[in-house]
């Protein structure tokens, strides 16, 4: 049935209305298709009737009615509420004042994922609150930049130079047109690639600050690089982890020295903010020596 129909639709989706009551019973399918222009009832019912064959449908079965113009952009940011974390206020464009005191991440639902309302952007954004309070800066790197709230956020917070990239070039673009909507566009550079391996980013580093708001996966494969691009010191942002992601992830960053300074978990997922040394014994050694008066 969708076959046939296929020619003729913008789209077609397809669904089990109901199961069957006994094995005798057939389920009830539920078939919708969007067309461009209104059909002729008739040549669809003569499309289905050939599709099934062996089964007799009549034009009864099937509804034909004009779908109305929905503004889906206004819909959507009107059932989106701000959220308020620590100094941050995440709102859309339909919301124009902040908090005294707040700092306003412009972010419209997009294309790409961030717009403050999950989890794990929830978790990131408190991590960042908590560095705000006594990390010093130079640059910072949002992986996995999506809609670029977190770049936004970390370019608002410490008015240093910030790179974000993301595997896809939506995500990208929409980052940009973000850091413009906010004002900070001159602090944020973005970037489309393969996280580290992007070209320009780790000739940009080391960084302060390095979130990365993706996956288990790609935070354990990433692990020895993005330690590498750390500042001594800095600190990293990971998120999009469930608990018992959060401890394979954690053991993977404590084998190479950056320790836990905190967990944070909201609706369930978990964010991990683990901490560079600040020096190495060996460089410790190196700077006592140094330090020594000479003679």
């Amino acid at each position: 049935m969708e076959a046939v129909l296929e020619p003729l639709a913008a789209a077609i989706s397809a669904f089990q209305a109901a199961r069957p009551v006994s094995a005798t019973d057939d389920a009830v399918w539920r078939l919708e298709v969007l067309m461009p222009r209104k059909p002729d009832p008739r040549r669809i019912a003569a499309l289905l009737e050939k599709a099934i064959e062996d089964r007799s449908l009549s034009a009864r079965s099937m509804q034909v009615r004009r779908v109305p113009k929905v503004d889906w952009v206004a819909r959507v940011a009107s059932r989106t509420p701000p959220l308020r974390l620590g100094r941050y206020f995440v709102h859309g464009s339909h919301i124009s004042a902040v908090p005294p005191g707040s700092l306003g991440l412009k972010i419209d639902a997009g294309a790409a994922f961030g717009t403050g309302l999950h989890g794990t952007t929830r978790g990131s954004l408190a991590a960042l609150d908590r560095l705000a309070s006594r990390a010093t800066v130079s640059r910072t790197l949002d992986i996995g930049c999506g809609s670029g709230v977190l770049a936004v956020a970390m370019a608002k917070t410490w008015h240093r130079p910030v790179w974000a990239v993301d595997i896809d070039r939506v995500a990208a673009g929409e980052t940009r047109a973000n850091a413009r909507a906010n004002g900070v566009a001159h602090l944020i550079h973005t970037r489309c690639g393969d996280a580290l391996c992007a070209p320009g980013i780790s000739r940009a580093g080391p960084y302060s600050i390095i979130a990365a708001n993706i996956l288990e996966g790609p935070l354990r494969k990433m692990s020895s690089a993005l330690a590498r691009h750390l500042s001594p010191g800095g600190s990293a942002v990971l998120s999009g982890l469930l608990p018992d992601q959060a401890e394979r992830v954690r053991a993977r960053y404590r084998a190479l020295g950056l320790r836990l300074r905190h967990r944070i978990e909201i609706d369930g997922w978990v964010t991990l903010l683990p901490q560079k040394p600040s020096y190495s014994a060996a460089s410790t050694q190196q700077s006592s020596v140094s330090n020594r008066p000479s003679g």
